[in-house]
C-alpha cells in the first residue's frame, strides 16, 4: 500500500525527537499501513481497533497517547493534526 503524504507523519516524528510513545506509535501505523492492503472497514478495524470511521470516503486513525489524527482516504494520509 503506498503511503501519500508520510512527510507530515515524518515531519510530527522529528517534532516529538523526546516523545518515544508517539514515535513508536508513528512507526507502528506506518507499518501497519504498508503491509495491509484494506479494502473495506471490517479489515481495517480487525488490525487497527482505534480507527473510527468519520466518512464513508476517509477514516480517523487516533493514537491514543495524543490527540494526533490522520485522516485517510483508501490508503492516502490527507491531514495530519497532532
Amino acid at each position: 500500500m503506498d503511503i501519500i503524504g508520510i512527510k507530515h507523519l515524518e515531519k510530527l516524528k522529528r517534532k516529538n525527537k523526546g516523545n518515544n510513545l508517539l514515535i513508536n506509535a508513528i512507526d507502528i501505523l506506518i507499518t501497519d499501513l504498508e503491509i495491509n492492503n484494506w479494502r473495506t472497514k471490517t479489515e481495517i478495524l480487525l488490525v487497527r481497533p482505534d480507527a473510527d470511521c468519520v466518512h464513508s470516503d476517509g477514516f480517523y486513525f487516533v493514537a491514543h497517547m495524543t490527540n494526533m489524527k490522520i485522516l485517510l482516504e483508501t490508503a492516502k494520509i490527507l491531514f495530519v493534526n497532532g
